[in-house]
């Protein structure tokens, strides 16, 4: 806590991290900040509720349904919601405060996993087989494999290393799957039209927010919570 006083004060800080560095520096009175905290977990609790009864609902449309896309989708729904709460403190504060490695590299395993399920779901939604799509299919096979191997990096490698590699395939993967839904709505397949409307907002968000963490584009509040689209 930094007292008030009358006179002009320099304060020094220094930071250090392996990864993305954002520093957006902010003073705010104990009780402002203390009831901007409260409003803002509150808010998050809502949002991490919505993504926890959908992964609900999903799943149970998989075990009626047995289609396998719907657990695709739930696989994605979990390992996003567990991405979010561990960039946002809460896996840490309430699952993992005595395994400070989940809490960095917690966020290169379910960024991996995550664009993985996620993947895999756009692909078989937008029926990229390799009878009718062999050039696309084999992207979507590299993309895959691209996952997979940063999955197992996060376990061996450094945790600012692991994170770049994975939020630059992360984009290229978010690129390949608005590229696929457009051809294939240009083909005349009425689903892909549908897939652009749901994720669309959701892919340039995170491609967004991801292209912040890497200072290709400049810190900004909208980027931040672009995640949350």
């Amino acid at each position: 806590e930094i007292k008030p006083t009358k006179k002009r004060e320099t304060i020094y800080i220094k930071i250090k991290t392996d990864g993305p560095l954002e520093v957006p520096i902010k003073i705010y009175k104990t009780q402002y900040f203390s009831d901007y905290k409260s409003s803002l977990n509150y808010g998050m609790g809502l949002y991490f509720g919505c993504l926890l009864a959908m992964v609900l609902y999903n799943l149970i449309l998989f075990l009626s349904t047995k289609q396998i896309n719907y657990l695709y989708y739930v696989l994605f729904l979990f390992s996003f919601t567990f991405f979010l709460s561990t960039l946002e403190g809460y896996s840490f504060k309430f699952l993992f405060k005595n395994y400070p490695w989940f809490n960095n590299n917690g966020l290169a395993l379910s960024i991996n996993t995550s664009a993985l399920f996620f993947l895999i779901f756009g692909k078989n939604y937008l029926s990229i087989t390799e009878k009718d799509f062999p050039k696309l299919n084999r992207v979507f096979g590299l993309l895959i494999k691209g996952f997979i191997l940063g999955f197992i990096l996060s376990f061996i490698l450094s945790y600012s290393i692991v994170l770049r590699f994975s939020f630059i395939i992360v984009i290229i993967g978010l690129s390949i799957l608005i590229f696929a839904g457009y051809h294939r709505f240009k083909k005349g397949y009425k689903p892909a039209k549908y897939f652009l409307f749901a994720f669309s907002l959701f892919i340039l968000g995170t491609s967004l927010r991801l292209l912040s963490a890497l200072n290709i584009l400049s810190a900004n509040p909208i980027y931040k919570y672009s995640f949350h689209i």
